[in-house]
Parts: structure tokens; C-alpha cells; sequence
């Protein structure tokens, strides 16, 4: 356990190829997908756990920038 949030990533990219890339980016995110239950077949877009607990408030914003860039190209 632990303070964390679920997003689902509006991409074409798949889960494992997101995490691959926030790895290469420094930042650390998880897999949801072997964990998760659609009721009604497969998800349609990629679920990614973002851990935060214990960070410093400079860090996670410094984290969900790495991420923007990483996943977007975005800073």
C-alpha cells in the first residue's frame, strides 16, 4: 500500500511499451493490466499506477513532467 493514482493513458501505445518508456526517462510506473478485471473484455486504453508516497512535492511535479515529455513530448 501506499498514496498512488491510476491513470489511463489516451495513447495508441500499450502498457508495457509506456513503462518501458518512463524507465528511459528515469521515472518509475506500474503495470495495471495483469491486475485488472474488464468486465466486458479487454480494456481500450493503457492503465499505468503512479506511486508518490513518501516523495517531495518539487519531485512529483518534477515526475509527472519526465512522464508529459517521455509519453507526449510535452514538458
Amino acid at each position: 500500500m501506499g498514496l498512488h493514482i491510476l491513470l489511463e493513458v489516451h495513447t495508441d501505445r500499450g502498457e508495457e511499451e509506456l513503462i518501458r518508456i518512463a524507465a528511459e526517462a528515469g521515472v518509475g510506473v506500474y503495470p495495471v493490466g495483469r491486475n485488472w478485471q474488464e468486465p466486458c473484455g479487454r480494456q481500450e486504453r493503457p492503465r499505468i499506477i503512479v506511486g508518490f508516497g513518501g516523495m517531495r512535492e518539487e519531485d512529483i511535479s518534477e515526475g509527472i513532467r519526465l512522464l508529459a515529455a517521455a509519453w507526449f513530448g510535452r514538458c
